[in-house]
C-alpha cells in the first residue's frame, strides 16, 4: 500500500463508502483466499442484497493480480 492510499483511507469514514451507493456490484473473490473463507463467500451479497454479484477465480489465493501474473 503506498502513503497516498493509507491517507486517503485513513481520511475517508468507512460508512462514507462501505455499501458503494446504489450501484450493482461484482465482488471478485479467490478460490483458495486464507483471508476469506469460502464460508463467508456471500456476506457482502447478504449484507446489500441482489446488486452484489459474487465470482469465484479458480485457483487463486489472496493476491489476486499477483498471483495471475505467474502464470
Amino acid at each position: 500500500m503506498n502513503a497516498s492510499q493509507r491517507a486517503a483511507g485513513l481520511a475517508t469514514p468507512q460508512e462514507a463508502w462501505w455499501g458503494g451507493g446504489a450501484a450493482p456490484l461484482l465482488d471478485l473473490q479467490a478460490e483458495h483466499d486464507a483471508f476469506r473463507p469460502r464460508e463467508t463467500a456471500n456476506d457482502l451479497r447478504e449484507e446489500l442484497g441482489e446488486r452484489v454479484t459474487v465470482s469465484v477465480i479458480r485457483d487463486a489465493g489472496h493476491a489476486l493480480v499477483p498471483s495471475s501474473r505467474r502464470r
